[in-house]
């Protein structure tokens, strides 16, 4: 699921309601982006044919940093989210899922996240039945930047299906 936020201006404050009735949520992905009115091309930074965007993007600082699902913190305090904060959630969410996002492998190094900031919290925390009902995710932060800024929201969610294989039917 993903959303699309623009013009968030320089120093102010996101609370924001992403996404509301997931069921089984296990992570988000915070894209920010040079607000699309700024860049000088009258579009998106990630739509520029002279931008490496939305293979890198801007070091954007985003401060005071949390998400919530159903009400309840995801990070234990607001984070000015740093790369440490960055491998905690990846490998976190590596080792709960039994993904490979990068981290392990060296994909992912400091230098890298400092000139392409993507923010990442793991949700896959919490019990087995809150997984099963609907919740609402909830996003804050601080634009730390000196400029505005556009994001993009990835939200990440397991399903479960059955295959009948000698049918060919597939029921969730």
């Amino acid at each position: 699921m993903t959303n699309q936020y623009n013009n968030i201006g320089a120093g102010n404050s996101f609370n924001q309601l992403v996404n509301s009735g997931v069921v089984h949520p296990t992570g988000i992905l915070i894209c920010p982006f040079i607000s699309s009115t700024v860049t000088g091309f009258g579009d998106y930074q990630w739509k520029s044919q002279f931008d490496t965007a939305p293979s890198t993007i801007s070091p954007i600082s985003l401060i005071n940093f949390q998400v919530s699902v159903g009400g309840v913190n995801q990070l234990q305090s607001t984070l000015n989210y740093t790369y440490e904060n960055f491998i905690e959630q990846v490998s976190l969410a590596e080792t709960l899922t039994s993904s490979d996002f990068g981290v392990t492998c060296g994909l992912f190094n400091q230098s890298w996240w400092e000139s392409s900031r993507f923010y990442y919290v793991n949700i896959e925390r919490g019990l087995p039945s809150d997984k099963l009902n609907p919740r609402n995710i909830n996003l804050s932060f601080l634009n730390n930047s000196l400029v505005p800024i556009d994001i993009i929201t990835f939200i990440i969610y397991s399903d479960e299906f059955t295959i009948d294989v000698e049918a060919g039917l597939v029921t969730k």
